[in-house]
């Protein structure tokens, strides 16, 4: 009796890691900096050239701010994000042009207003890019999805 249980029990943690393993999503993002905002409210940032295939219209980011003193340095000490971070989720609405000097630009809508964008700031955005499972990122890691395009659960798209 003691080893059906067991047997069950590990037929149960495996049936749920499989499950997990095929269709639990993972973010995956592209990280760029924030550059300006503009007098419309819209959010200027600035991104590596290498996410220049991987970032479309549309999609969701969100702005993470380290709000500044007068004097133009974090609130929090450092340089680093940490309690005092504000995150602002907003949606890529327009890509400024092709890649120049390895970095290009992009707008973003805000969805929520914030006061923290009224004073000086500093900080970085994540974009999300994808959306794959734990099984797709071990195949591409294998080698076994070199020449596949990246997968996209984004209703925007």
């Amino acid at each position: 009796m003691g080893t059906f249980i067991g047997l069950s029990i590990a037929l149960l943690v495996f049936l749920l890691w499989t499950s997990w393993f095929l269709w639990a999503p993972i973010s995956r993002y592209e990280t760029g900096s924030l550059v300006a905002i503009t007098g419309d409210g819209w959010i200027v940032a600035e991104f590596p050239a290498r996410a220049w295939e991987s970032i479309q219209q549309g999609q969701v980011a969100y702005i993470h701010i380290t709000p500044q003193n007068a004097s133009g340095n974090s609130q929090n000490g450092g340089g680093s994000t940490d309690n005092t971070a504000i995150i602002i989720p907003a949606i890529v609405a327009n890509i400024l042009g092709r890649p120049v000097n390895d970095r290009f630009q992009v707008t973003l809508a805000i969805q929520e207003y914030t006061p923290a964008l009224e004073r000086k700031f500093s900080g970085k955005v994540d974009v999300e890019v994808e959306r794959v499972t734990p099984a797709i990122l071990v195949a591409r890691a294998s080698g076994q999805l070199v020449d596949t395009p990246a997968l996209s659960i984004n209703p925007q798209q």
